[in-house]
């Protein structure tokens, strides 16, 4: 024997066929409505390329292909350096001290890599600006520093 099953939404169509508006959600006698949407962020409109890679116990540093390609590096270019905030920012330079060898590797004078704090096995984030044909190794310290401001300024840190 079958029984009816109890009917829980209304019927699309009233019994003469006509379509029949669908009521909104409603709860304790008020209509609900949706949350607002959140704001998305702004799109990026930079072209900087980012990678991460460690800095060997030669003080050697490979560079990702799509940073190199990027900058348009190829093997054998020469590049100055200099330190900037913690950081070392690398750019083309016909009579650098510094050259990029096959296969995109840097490799740091020992000097360099104690003025940056560096160990074997650290890792840097690499940022590649492409318009400013510029290179900045970030080592750990100035990543702890940026990442710090960040959460202080969010109300997240001491």
């Amino acid at each position: 024997m079958s029984r009816p099953l109890p009917q829980f939404l209304p019927p699309l169509l009233d019994p003469e066929g006509r379509q029949r508006s669908r009521p909104g959600p409603v709860l304790a006698g008020r209509s609900l409505k949706p949350p607002p949407l959140p704001s998305l962020a702004c799109a990026r409109s930079a072209v900087t390329v980012y990678g991460f890679t460690r800095v060997s116990c030669q003080g050697r540093v490979i560079l990702t292909v799509d940073i190199c390609q990027a900058l348009g590096w190829a093997p054998e270019r020469r590049l100055a350096a200099r330190l900037v905030d913690g950081a070392a920012v690398f750019k083309c330079s016909e009579t650098g001290p510094i050259v990029v060898q096959r296969p995109w590797r840097l490799w740091l004078p020992a000097a360099f890599v104690r003025r940056l704090g560096l160990s074997a096995g650290a890792g840097v984030l690499l940022v590649a600006d492409p318009v400013e044909a510029v290179l900045t190794l970030c080592p750990p310290v100035v990543l702890d520093k940026m990442t710090s401001r960040f959460a202080v300024q969010k109300g997240a840190g001491g």
